[in-house]
């Protein structure tokens, strides 16, 4: 399972970032940049599956994972943390109110900075949300997009605004990446 994941993200990255590489012909002593920044952000999404173990540090999964880590049994955690990531909905980063603002953040960072590591990452970022709720769509566990995005929300929204919302989110991603090229 750990191993399919990463290694969707991983060609959904490289694909994604070979596109806009190859869109955009110029790029000079900052292409490794651009790419660095974009493998880091792929995996610095996920960092919120490690603020859930101290956040919620009583939750049975919190518990057997940072006895894993104390024990220095490095991927033993990882597994455990990857096979039990779907009981953890209230991550900090998978949520629709995270990803409005980080859309206008990454909107800021891609006009007002000249870091093509710092433009890497956080396209990547926002690919990786995306992927993620796309990818949940496509199998039908619009139960589960919708505890994971919207649970910050006090009314439940229905399917129907759940795509719609991943929708925009696309179109509001696509545009981000014209910036790029």
């Amino acid at each position: 399972m750990l191993k399919k994941k990463l290694a969707s993200r991983f060609l959904i990255t490289a694909g994604w970032l070979a596109a806009i590489t190859i869109l955009r012909w110029d790029w000079g002593r900052y292409l490794f940049l651009f790419w660095l920044g974009g493998i880091l952000g792929g995996f610095l999404i996920d960092s919120d599956q490690l603020f859930y173990l101290w956040t919620f540090p009583k939750k049975e999964a919190s518990l057997a994972v940072r006895q894993l880590f104390r024990h220095r049994q490095w991927q033993l955690a990882v597994k455990l943390l990857a096979s039990t990531s779907r009981q953890r909905v209230k991550l900090a980063f998978h949520n629709a109110p995270f990803q409005v603002f980080f859309t206008i953040f990454g909107f800021w960072v891609l006009t007002s900075t000249t870091s093509w590591f710092g433009r890497g990452m956080v396209i990547v970022m926002l690919l990786a949300l995306l992927q993620e709720e796309i990818e949940l769509l496509l199998i039908n566990q619009d139960k589960f997009l919708r505890q994971r995005l919207f649970w910050l929300l006090q009314k439940p929204l229905s399917l129907k605004q759940q795509k719609l919302f991943v929708v925009l989110m696309s179109f509001f991603f696509l545009g981000l990446n014209l910036l790029l090229i």
